[in-house]
């Protein structure tokens, strides 16, 4: 089993004396990026046993909001649902996904009751939700 990631503190920290923990760059605003991860996994290992979705960014600064929340679903959405059409194709059979959030992403944080049932149906489609996402940075 080999393990993805970019964090410097696990890679010297946890994985020092482990063979078969490996990083790779990925820039998951970059589509390029992402490709060369999928390419590099599939090349080189077959697949996935494990994707840990933790890419995300809050951001801090004076723009108006349309534009913070522009830059923000950027990585925290789109990008999430990129990585995601790329990478589970490569996912074994007995793979695991973990979604890693912050408690900003918690539907408790959403003030409107019609906007949490709406995202709560179990009828919701990815597409309706990205649609939802185009129109709230609109």
């Amino acid at each position: 089993m080999q393990f993805f990631g970019l964090c410097n503190f696990f890679q010297k920290k946890v994985c020092k004396n482990n063979d078969n923990v490996r990083f790779h760059q990925l820039d998951v605003l970059n589509e390029t990026s992402i490709h060369k991860l999928h390419d590099d996994i599939q090349t080189q290992h077959g697949g996935l046993d494990i994707l840990v979705n933790n890419a995300g960014i809050i951001y801090r600064g004076n723009a108006p909001f349309g534009q913070q929340a522009e830059t923000t679903l950027a990585t925290n959405f789109f990008a999430l649902v990129t990585v995601c059409h790329m990478l589970f194709p490569l996912l074994r059979p007995h793979a695991r996904v973990v979604n890693v959030a912050s408690q900003f992403g918690m539907l408790y944080k959403v003030p409107s009751q019609e906007l949490k049932q709406t995202l709560l149906n179990d009828s919701l489609t990815e597409d309706q939700l990205v649609g939802m996402m185009h129109d709230y940075v609109k």
